[in-house]
């Protein structure tokens, strides 16, 4: 394999990655401190996507400014599913994960009435290429890694710089203690449901202008985050993000040699690594 091919399953492997660890944060972030498998959460990403689109292509929009109203109003969907859905019937199990799954039905048929069946995408947002050695990398695909990479620093400062964030560590190290020490347990968990779900409509708006956007995506996504979650450690976060890399590099590179064949490679990895390690690749939880 030739410097040339290197660097370009490289740049493949790292966008894959910054998209996939956003996803998978947000999954592990919910599981880590409120316990809930959202089984929306890839619909809600597919939405982020959509939303990016409109604001940037339809109304003419800054894409960078795009990102940001896909992220708000993906944020504010978390916040009112986790206060008008899931917190109605939490801490039970099974109604959360029925409610989950009707509101993916009703987040994809939405999509299709709204935007059509037919995939869409977002032309190119910067010009130019990176050279590095032989080997380029267009500017689109860099802005898409830095964004990834400023937002995953962002939200573990935010966790271990903020009352917010200290406040969600309390609630997954022990929410008895932290309902003792004035948590409000209620607000904080609409806080967390809702930076899950802005992570999920910030990936989906990165999506956007690399590959194309359609009411389908869901659930290509929502698989692929799950298992860099499970893989990395059910909500340890710093293994979500390792483990997230390991799957952007394996996807990367075997996509250049087996196409889509590739994704099995990719789910065999994760059954391998949970049959040698059951507990993930760094099992605890991040909020120790």
């Amino acid at each position: 394999m030739g410097f040339y091919m290197i660097m370009q399953g490289f740049q493949n492997s790292m966008v894959l990655s910054g998209i996939y660890i956003l996803g998978a944060l947000g999954i592990s972030l919910v599981l880590g401190v409120l316990h809930i498998v959202n089984f929306a959460h890839g619909s809600i990403l597919m939405i982020g996507g959509f939303l990016a689109y409109t604001a940037s292509v339809l109304l003419g929009i800054n894409y960078i400014l795009a990102i940001l109203i896909a992220v708000i109003l993906t944020a504010l969907m978390g916040a009112l599913t986790q206060r008008y859905l899931y917190g109605q019937f939490f801490p039970e199990v099974l109604p959360v994960v029925l409610v989950a799954v009707g509101l993916t039905e009703i987040l994809q048929q939405g999509a299709i009435v709204i935007w059509g069946a037919a995939p869409v995408s977002v032309p190119s947002i910067v010009s130019g290429s990176f050279r590095l050695g032989g080997a380029y990398m267009s500017n689109e695909r860099l802005l898409v890694v830095g964004i990834s990479v400023l937002l995953i620093i962002g939200l573990f400062l935010f966790l271990y710089k903020t009352n917010y964030g200290r406040a969600l560590r309390a609630i997954a190290q022990d929410q008895d203690g932290a309902i003792l020490m004035g948590v409000n347990i209620k607000k904080v968990s609409i806080l967390g449901m809702a930076i899950a779900c802005g992570l999920a409509g910030a990936a989906g708006s990165l999506v956007a202008p690399v590959f194309n956007v359609s009411s389908s995506m869901g659930v290509g996504y929502l698989m692929k985050a799950f298992a860099i979650a499970i893989m990395g450690g059910l909500g340890n976060l710093p293994g979500t993000v390792l483990a997230g890399i390991v799957i952007g590099l394996v996807e990367g590179y075997g996509f250049m040699f087996i196409g889509q064949l590739s994704t099995l490679i990719v789910f065999a990895l994760v059954l391998l690594i949970l049959i040698i390690k059951p507990t993930g690749l760094l099992p605890g939880t991040l909020f120790e």
